[in-house]
């Protein structure tokens, strides 16, 4: 590790002290250091280069100051594997009672345990060693307990051993146990191994490079969906992302469009876990788009639903200053015909409001074709700080492929998609023709430049607005001579339970869309010339309809009829 004291920055100065094991200073300038898990110029936190030193008394100093024992630091290492390495046990005790977790890899696929095994000194790695042995040894008896629906992962953090919940850090995972004394805290149970079994009559799939979904019961009653490292690459470090993604979950109140989860399960050697989540029935929507038969294109009517279900969802991960960071059709789970949910929390980070301290995400680590880079913002691929704005980039490639049904740079990898975007300029086509209206226009506003795109609220108001026209039954007459036609009815698909229609039903069905949502705009109109009530004209008048209003102005300015009601002037000042 490269020595701190190298700088003389005033950034260093809090990783100088904790290097050097100075508590007394670091204790003075800990009372004015808003931001304790700040990097160095090397990449390190405080308590890692305490770590580093052995310094104890600077380490315990930090995690009482809410220093994060699993902060990543050089090398995507944590606190934890510089303190195995070194031999530090009585340091790593500290970390371990703090919530340091033994599970985590850093870039070269090793865990404390194997940086442990690297020391020198036979008799520090002995005893190394034989502490997390004993560590790993204490998590299976916690988790094989026969109470163990009363181990829970709760949403909250004790501050003390005095309040509610007992917090009972293992080093596998931070379990909590209820006293019982006050109160029902929400709780995901910690499920074992052998209560779950294969369902033969669920989906099973696969969801990007290394996960699996796989439909299971638990306890031969409950259906399940579980979340777990595909076989093949299980020894490759990857459960990390599992790991990372419960600790979202848990900050998580239940929302209707974010997928359920139900509980968690360590395997028997507690360094594996798998996610245990509500039945997802249909299966992903990359799945259905791309690995199904599906000859039809999806319905507009379900394109919308999907879409107006994920929003909601972005929406609530907003509000909870959690940025998702892989929106995608891998993220996008069909947990029944009807029903689109938002998963994949493993690439997610916390939204700070100083931009200087947010962090960036780890998507841009997984190169693997076809499974992130083709849904990620420009500037998430130049590695800049993440925002809302980039997740509408994302949500906007999910709506081009589901008008498309093709994978967005299906034919490139990591390397070409960035060489288009980023040393080209170039984006995906939009295609008028192909993508109704108005999903082509959020598409061409979230295609362009991040202060041009839409909110998400926005596009809310938008697709609410557009399933209203497509659920009316009523038929307008214009005085334009239009005519609103009936959209064909769809029929669900057999296999991927999406109602589907023909190519040329619809082309029809986009056409008859918009001029329906002109023949409405036109009617609120006429009652407002009549009435002359703009409150009750605004309270009508939709964003679709009012994005087309222009155009009738300029088609009643051409019209030679002169026995038009409505004068275009009166249209002008209202909409202007």
């Amino acid at each position: 590790m490269a020595d701190p004291t190298c700088s003389t920055s005033p950034l260093s100065q809090l990783h100088k002290f904790a290097y050097e094991g100075n508590k007394n200073k670091l204790k003075n300038l800990l009372k004015t250091e808003q931001n304790i898990d700040k990097l160095d110029q090397n990449g390190n936190t405080a308590l890692y280069c305490a770590c580093a030193r052995g310094a104890k008394d600077c380490v315990k100093l930090l995690l009482e100051k809410s220093a994060n024992p699993n902060e990543r630091c050089q090398d995507n290492e944590t606190p934890m594997h510089v303190a195995a390495r070194y031999g530090h046990t009585k340091v790593l005790v500290l970390l371990l009672e703090y919530g340091g977790d033994l599970r985590l890899h850093d870039i070269h696929n090793r865990t404390p345990k194997t940086c442990a095994m690297q020391q020198e000194n036979s008799a520090l790695r002995r005893k190394t060693l034989a502490l997390i042995e004993e560590t790993r040894m204490n998590a299976q008896l916690q988790t094989n307990k026969t109470d163990a629906q009363k181990l829970s992962m709760l949403s909250i953090t004790p501050k003390s051993r005095d309040e509610l919940v007992n917090p009972c850090s293992v080093g596998f995972g931070i379990l909590y146990k209820s006293t019982g004394e006050i109160g029902m805290p929400i709780f995901l149970p910690a499920i074992k191994e052998n209560d779950l079994e294969h369902d033969y009559g669920g989906e099973t799939f696969n969801n990007g490079a290394f996960m699996v979904y796989e439909s299971m019961r638990w306890k031969e009653l409950h259906v399940v969906t579980v979340k777990r490292l595909h076989s093949s690459i299980a020894d490759q470090g990857h459960s990390d992302l599992l790991i990372e993604e419960l600790k979202y979950f848990k900050k998580i109140n239940h929302c209707p469009n974010i997928l359920s989860i139900m509980g968690f399960c360590q395997y028997v050697n507690s360094e594996g876990l798998m996610l245990m989540f509500e039945r997802v029935q249909v299966g992903s929507l990359f799945a259905v788009l791309h690995e199904r038969p599906l000859s039809k294109r999806p319905k507009l009517k379900s394109i919308c639903q999907i879409m107006m279900n994920v929003c909601d969802a972005l929406i609530f991960l907003h509000q909870m200053n959690i940025l998702h960071c892989y929106v995608s059709s891998h993220s996008i789970f069909l947990t029944n015909f009807h029903t689109a949910k938002l998963g994949n929390l493993e690439y997610a980070v916390e939204k700070s409001g100083d931009l200087a301290r947010q962090r960036r995400t780890r998507v841009v680590e997984n190169k693997m074709e076809n499974c992130a880079y083709n849904w990620l913002a420009p500037e998430i691929l130049e590695n800049s700080i993440p925002t809302e704005l980039s997740d509408m980039y994302s949500y906007c490639v999910v709506v081009w492929e589901m008008f498309e049904c093709r994978i967005p740079w299906q034919s490139c990898d990591h390397i070409e998609i960035q060489h288009e975007m980023l040393i080209k300029g170039n984006m995906l086509p939009v295609d008028h023709e192909k993508i109704a209206f108005p999903f082509s226009r959020i598409v061409k506003d979230g295609f362009s430049n991040p202060i041009k795109r839409m909110g998400f609220e926005e596009v809310r108001g938008v697709l609410e607005n557009y399933q209203m026209s497509l659920h009316s039954q009523s038929m307008s007459k214009v005085k334009l001579g239009r005519l609103y036609q009936r959209v064909p009815r769809a029929k669900a698909n057999s296999v991927t339970g999406l109602e589907t229609l023909n190519s040329d039903e619809v082309d029809k069905t986009s056409e008859n869309s918009a001029e329906y949502i002109k023949c409405d705009a036109y009617r609120l109109l006429e009652e407002f010339y009549y009435l002359r009530n703009f409150d009750r004209f605004w309270k009508k008048i939709g964003f679709l309809q009012l994005f087309i209003l222009k155009e009738i102005v300029i088609e009643l300015n051409s019209s030679s009829s002169s026995s038009s009601s409505i004068c275009s002037k009166d249209i002008s000042i209202l909409i202007n």
